[in-house]
């Protein structure tokens, strides 16, 4: 889970995630858009998935699309990012990203 933190600074361990989703890995941080993107899984251990989250826990939404293993590397500022795709069927795939 990813934990938020409070407006004050003070530790805050309030996980903004649903306990039903575990992360893996935070992909990229935006604090001006106050978005988490993170890769993990939800339903199947067997497929990971690219999410979007706001700092308040709200509006989580997939990225990712299709049954498999799915991967991003971020722009610094969150707005773009390069997804690699494959699953047993589908070799490795790579893509372009606009999240604006």
């Amino acid at each position: 889970a990813i934990a938020g933190g409070s407006s004050d600074g003070t530790p805050d361990a309030t996980a903004i995630t649903p306990d039903t989703l575990l992360v893996g890995r935070i992909n990229c941080f935006s604090e001006k858009d106050g978005q988490v993107y993170f890769s993990g899984w939800q339903e199947s251990p067997l497929e990971t998935h690219v999410f979007r989250i706001g700092l308040d826990g709200e509006n989580l939404t997939k990225l990712s699309s299709g049954a498999g293993q799915h991967s991003a590397g971020f722009a610094d500022n969150c707005s773009t990012y390069i997804g690699t795709f494959s699953n047993v069927d589908t070799p490795a795939q790579t893509r372009a990203f606009d999240n604006t």
